[in-house]
């Protein structure tokens, strides 16, 4: 069973717009941080995150649900608009 290194909460200037449960895994190959229980403030009110939108991605014998980019941007927007969602770097 993996071991989470819950040590590490990343904070960002966004920390009052958006919330989850943040978790770290090292692994031998890679690194991995999931992130769960997602919410926004919609109007000074944490609203639950439904992920509507995302890529399958197969890993080993395990199908990782990865939100898109658009669906990113619809569950954040309008509050969060100086983001630069560029992930192509």
């Amino acid at each position: 069973m993996l071991q989470s290194d819950n040590t590490k909460h990343p904070t960002t200037k966004e920390d009052n717009l958006f919330r989850s449960n943040f978790a770290q895994f090292n692994l031998s190959l890679m690194d991995i941080e999931t992130m769960g229980g997602g919410q926004v403030d919609k109007d000074g009110k944490w609203k639950d995150v439904c992920v509507v939108d995302y890529h399958e991605m197969p890993i080993g014998n395990t199908i990782v649900k990865v939100p898109t980019l658009d669906e990113i941007k619809r569950l954040l927007y309008p509050k969060i608009t100086d983001i630069n969602f560029n992930l192509s770097k």
